[in-house]
């Protein structure tokens, strides 16, 4: 019905449905709305910054909508959007030892080792291979492999190409053969 209506962009595939109690909370028209009213809202939520975030940016979706629609002012900021975000502390990249990754790969079942070898051994990104990247993206060639990650599925959206290490084709031999995502 979604994609009927050409709403399937309000919804994307892989993002979380948000839990949105907005209509009860908010017993108003959406153009009434101003961001000293969403504030505590988002402030009373019982979770961290980066929920808090990807709530707010369901509803800038939301208002977008209703903007898109003719029922809030096209040339004047949504509240959301007038509301900014919230910071999000940063966090150091974790390195697992080489002791760390022996256990992981011992213990992933035989259809998560190749996840788990291509994050740590190919420079892939998890986000990545959740999107879709195919078997058919890895070039096994006895002089080196590499693997090409499409713009589809490239964080940065540009084609690039990963040379893969001997250890790293050595993991994923038992599993050349296959194909699709």
């Amino acid at each position: 019905e979604k994609q009927q209506r050409g709403l399937e962009w309000l919804f994307p595939k892989g993002v979380p449905r948000l839990p949105l109690p907005f209509p009860a909370d908010f017993p108003c028209s959406i153009a009434t709305l101003e961001p000293d009213v969403r504030r505590p809202y988002l402030h009373a939520m019982t979770a961290g910054p980066v929920s808090q975030n990807n709530h707010r940016r369901m509803l800038t979706v939301l208002f977008s909508f209703a903007r898109n629609e003719g029922w809030l002012q096209a040339n004047e900021k949504t509240a959301p959007e007038r509301l900014g975000g919230y910071k999000v502390k940063a966090r150091d990249v974790e390195i697992y030892t080489p002791a760390e990754v022996a256990r992981l790969l011992a213990h992933a079942d035989e259809d998560f080792l190749p996840w788990v070898a291509l994050i740590a051994f190919g420079g892939i990104r998890n986000e990545e291979l959740h999107k879709g990247l195919p078997w058919e993206a890895i070039n096994f060639h006895a002089g080196g492999g590499y693997l090409i990650v499409s713009a589809g599925i490239s964080k940065t959206s540009r084609k690039r190409k990963i040379d893969l290490s001997e250890n790293l084709l050595e993991w994923l031999k038992p599993y050349r053969h296959r194909s699709g995502p």
